[in-house]
């Protein structure tokens, strides 16, 4: 369980880095 939680988390910050990184070139 907790190294799932640990992929979700991952996969989260992932997904927030790319957004903002889509923000900031666009």
């Amino acid at each position: 369980v907790a190294v799932n939680t640990i992929k979700l988390e991952n996969a989260a910050i992932g997904a927030l880095f790319l957004f903002v990184a889509a923000l900031q070139v666009s």
